[in-house]
C-alpha cells in the first residue's frame, strides 16, 4: 500500500453577486532541495497545503519556478555551497 498525497486545497467564497466560487490557494512558500543533477521543488499555500511539487533537472528548475511561483512568495533552500549562487539566480529572474 502506497502513500497518496493530499489534493490541492480548494477554498469556497461568495462573490459580490452571491455566487459560490471555488479557487485553488495561492503559492506562498516554496522549498527547493538541491542535489547534483535533480532538484526537488515543493510549494504550499498560506494554509501549508501542498499546491505543487516536482522533480527537475539542473537546467529546468528555474523555468518551472518562474512559471508557477508568484512574485512575493518565500523560496527556501538548504544551506550548501551552491545555495548562494542559486539564490542570486532567482533574484535576477524576479527583478
Amino acid at each position: 500500500m502506497g502513500w497518496t498525497p493530499p489534493q490541492p486545497h480548494e477554498v469556497a467564497f461568495l462573490s459580490h453577486n452571491g455566487n459560490c466560487q471555488k479557487t485553488m490557494g495561492n503559492i506562498t512558500r516554496v522549498g527547493v532541495d538541491i542535489a547534483k543533477s535533480i532538484f526537488h521543488v515543493h510549494a504550499v499555500d498560506r494554509f501549508s497545503v501542498l499546491q505543487w511539487k516536482g522533480k527537475y533537472s539542473r537546467s529546468k528548475w528555474l523555468v518551472a519556478i518562474i512559471k508557477k511561483v508568484p512574485i512575493g512568495a518565500e523560496i527556501a533552500m538548504e544551506a550548501c555551497g551552491s545555495a548562494n549562487y542559486r539564490g542570486r539566480e532567482l533574484e535576477k529572474l524576479y527583478q
